[in-house]
């Protein structure tokens, strides 16, 4: 039996679409594992026979699945399949955009804190401040009063609005620059890259 003997050598791909690569990371809280369940048939006599089950176990380590997601280019499409913006509608945004890329690059490696800095930054230079320049509760109060007065007098379109939000948000991830405040989680740290990424989205100032 042993002259019959072979050896193949099989390259098995999986094929996945950008939908199931964002549900495993969703889940995801460290590397990969793949299990292959293998099963086959022998030709005995003229007849097929069955083959027993067998199970295979293949780990990709965390560092390895990032290399990997990066290599498929998953993060060129914002989160919740959001189209890339332009680069080219300013420097300021083009510098923003290259923050919320590392924001991306910072929660694909499991750095929540680093990732709300990143956004910190992203909405910082996207008007052309520094991310230190960091405004307390009541700026926040008074710019949403003045609005308020304003919309009541006059047609309130997009642009303010949108300042608002941006202002408001950047209030918010200023808490990546202060972990003796509070800890950051991977839900505040997902909640802010949907939220700046849709921000970016339809920028135009």
């Amino acid at each position: 039996m042993h002259s019959l003997a072979a050896t193949a050598t099989f390259v098995l791909v999986v094929d996945l679409d950008h939908k199931q690569l964002q549900i495993i990371e969703e889940h995801r809280t460290g590397g990969i594992k793949f299990r292959l369940e293998v099963t086959g048939t022998a030709l005995t006599d003229g007849n097929l026979e069955r083959i027993g089950v067998g199970s295979i176990e293949y780990e990709i380590s965390h560092s390895n699945w990032a290399a990997i997601l990066e290599q498929m280019q998953y993060r060129r499409l914002l989160l919740i399949e959001l189209d890339v913006p332009d680069g080219n509608l300013s420097a300021e945004f083009a510098e923003a955009l290259d923050y919320y890329r590392d924001a991306e690059k910072q929660y694909g490696n499991e750095k929540w804190r680093h990732t709300v800095e990143a956004l910190r930054q992203t909405l910082a230079v996207l008007v052309g401040k520094k991310a230190d320049d960091e405004d307390e509760t009541a700026d926040v109060e008074a710019v949403a009063r003045a609005l308020r007065k304003e919309s009541r007098m006059t047609d309130v379109g997009y642009p303010p609005r949108v300042e608002l939000v941006r202002l408001a948000l950047k209030f918010m991830c200023d808490l990546g620059a202060h972990p003796e405040i509070t800890k950051t989680t991977k839900t505040e740290a997902y909640s802010a890259l949907l939220m700046v990424g849709g921000l970016l989205h339809g920028w135009r100032r």
